[in-house]
């Protein structure tokens, strides 16, 4: 791939939802990647809080390699976002596929670590190559872990599949277990890729232009801009009650 390879990660816990250690998976992914022997090659952009124009904002001035979501599905199967108060905004598979498909320009793989994960994955694998996500709740514990182990592999020269299975091992043998093997979906036509070192995995090939530089008034920041700023500050969690699952609403 040119350039690094570019983790958008795309963190969302509404006030009105069970808290979430998603700051603690940032910090320990974050780690994680240093640590590995291509870590240069990477590029970490946590964008937390995120409502839909953040998502949106995200996709087009980043232009990601990789998408991870991390905070709560509800029992419709759709990822919970916020609105401007900070209260849960779901978001359906389609719509977010829809988004996706519109400013995939380098996008290869979406790493979902929320409930009913497996929906939105299936519906982003109609548009992309590789996509992960769990069919059924996924713990706080289990999603940190994860996600941790995953990207120490890529970041060490690792393939998507080495990632996936040696993180979902992993947890595994921590007692606290995420992912199935069917959880890791690849669209027809990418699975010689699969084995690959991810690092070098070239970009998708599509028709899709560069996106235009994003307007900005008042003084606004760009989602880099604000990424850098948040990674700047002290990651550690909140203090507090949290839940041990990422589900929230009601079945």
């Amino acid at each position: 791939m040119p350039d690094k390879i570019k983790i958008l990660y795309l963190a969302a816990n509404p006030s009105d939802t069970g808290h979430l250690r998603v700051q603690d998976e940032a910090r320990d992914l974050q780690e994680r990647i240093r640590l590995g022997t291509r870590r240069e090659e990477f590029e970490f952009i946590y964008c937390p809080a995120v409502r839909p124009r953040d998502f949106l904002r995200g996709l087009q001035e980043v232009q990601p390699h990789i998408i991870h979501f991390s905070g709560h599905g509800n029992y419709d199967k759709q990822i919970v976002l916020q609105d401007d108060a900070g209260l849960s905004c779901p978001v359906a598979p389609k719509d977010l596929a829809g988004m996706v498909e519109l400013f995939k320009t380098n996008l290869k793989l979406a790493l979902m670590t929320c409930c009913y994960g497996r929906t939105q994955a299936k519906a982003l694998r109609r548009v992309l190559d590789f996509t992960i996500g769990m069919g059924e709740p996924i713990s706080d514990a289990g999603a940190v872990g994860f996600s941790a182990a995953f990207y120490q592999v890529l970041a060490s020269g690792g393939s998507i599949k080495q990632a996936f299975e040696s993180a979902r091992l992993l947890t595994r043998m921590e007692g606290r277990p995420v992912f199935k093997v069917s959880d890791l979906l690849v669209r027809e036509g990418a699975e010689a890729e699969l084995n690959e070192p991810f690092v070098g995995v070239p970009p998708p090939r599509n028709d899709v232009p560069p996106p235009s530089p994003t307007r900005t008034s008042g003084g606004g920041k760009s989602v880099i801009q604000n990424a850098r700023d948040v990674q700047n500050a002290n990651l550690i969690g909140v203090a507090g009650d949290h839940t041990d699952v990422r589900t929230y609403g009601k079945d």
